[in-house]
């Protein structure tokens, strides 16, 4: 059955590379299995975009020094990505260091392996990834020229409760500290004085090194920002801005999920739009989906879902996502929950070069038995920049059936 997938986004686990975490030689039975899927992709035309670090560290380290709140961290992960990037210098393309970085905020012991506690505890471990992220950037630039590296966040995209300023206050501080927070410090190398006054009576000079801010402006150079979008959220005075999933508010003009996540597409367009003119950075979009009970119905002996509900959330998703390109916005791609992102080219400063080489980008299968969904997006490429054509110059076209 062709599908007409056009990459994978995985997450590579560490200890199938360093079991114990911090050994000196990599294990040889865990590359060949990432060689067996990573040539399986290749062979079939699909890109492999890797994500070095999902919440797997290795338990060794935890027990050993205590994981991401020891420096140690930084030498033992930096090998690892060394490992990597060096053994599939050539066949994969992009890597993401660390998952969904800013969620460590809200999901701290889920994250790190360890009890994050404290304010102090918190600014530690963020530093020894940051230092991570680093390292990780300087070795896929240095190894592998042609390779990407580019960070990942997590959607931060809320609304005030109301028009009361203190209410906007408050989101506000929630989009500054979770959303551009995190992202100008993995796109621009260096913590804002607006993040680092969130942290109430640490002493960062006990935490940083001498040289660590001159290590990270130097190297912290991403090739792109990856974002994950499920949802937007409603944020209230007096909430301390940071876990907006947990607000407590809903938006009453907004359809829900069983589970209380909105479900906005004007949200995504929110994000592609915010991102792309605040950093400038192409955006590559890693998560986007809807959770929802399948229903199986047979029919003619044959079970199948009518998944009617995330054909709607793909559609509007979709229009949202080409308005956004029509405005301007230089995606990279977009995984939907089966992951099948379309694809452009290398960006051009000061233009909307958009090429999508297959108008199979984001389809499923029409023949597939288990979901009767059927998704095509062609975008049509102009290859000259703005300032010469006009953002009317690109044709996008979209049916989802």
């Amino acid at each position: 059955m062709e599908m007409g997938f056009q990459t994978y986004r995985f997450s590579m686990a560490w200890t199938r590379i360093f079991p114990k975490g911090d050994e000196l030689t990599p294990n040889a039975e865990g590359l060949a299995f990432y060689d067996r899927m990573v040539d399986g992709l290749i062979a079939r035309n699909i890109v492999p975009i890797c994500t070095l670090y999902a919440y797997d560290l290795p338990r060794h380290l935890v027990e050993k020094y205590g994981g991401w709140a020891n420096r140690a961290s930084i030498e033992d992960y930096t090998r690892y990505v060394a490992t990597v990037v060096e053994h599939f210098k050539g066949r994969i393309k992009y890597y993401v260091p660390f998952n969904e970085y800013n969620c460590i905020w809200i999901d701290r012991a889920y994250m790190t392996g360890t009890p994050v506690e404290t304010d102090t505890d918190m600014f530690r471990v963020i530093h020894h990834m940051d230092m991570c992220y680093a390292h990780a950037c300087e070795i896929v630039h240095r190894v592998d020229p042609e390779a990407k590296v580019g960070t990942n966040i997590a959607n931060n995209i809320a609304y005030p409760a109301s028009p009361r300023p203190e209410d906007v206050e408050e989101t506000e501080k929630h989009k500054y500290f979770m959303g551009w927070g995190f992202t100008d410090i993995q796109t621009r190398g260096y913590y804002p004085k607006y993040f680092l006054n969130r942290f109430e009576d640490v002493d960062f000079d006990t935490i940083i090194a001498d040289g660590d801010l001159a290590y990270m402006k130097e190297h912290i150079k991403p090739d792109f920002i990856s974002l994950t979008y499920y949802f937007t959220t409603v944020i209230a005075e007096g909430e301390k801005s940071g876990n907006a999933m947990s607000t407590g508010h809903v938006n009453p003009y907004c359809d829900h999920t069983e589970w209380g996540w909105s479900i906005e597409p004007y949200g995504f367009y929110l994000m592609l739009m915010e991102y792309w003119h605040r950093y400038q950075l192409p955006i590559l979009v890693l998560e986007n989906g809807l959770g929802h009970r399948d229903a199986l119905v047979e029919e003619d002996g044959v079970q199948r879902v009518h998944d009617q509900n995330r054909i709607k959330f793909l559609r509007d998703h979709i229009q949202w996502m080409a308005k956004a390109v029509d405005d301007g916005v230089h995606e990279q791609g977009t995984g939907f929950s089966f992951h099948a992102p379309v694809w452009n080219q290398k960006p051009v400063p000061c233009s909307t070069l958009f090429h999508y080489p297959s108008s199979r980008s984001l389809m499923a299968s029409r023949n597939t038995r288990l979901a009767s969904l059927n998704v095509r997006c062609r975008f049509h490429a102009n290859t000259e920049p703005v300032s010469r054509r006009g953002s009317k110059g690109r044709n996008v076209s979209l049916s989802v059936s």
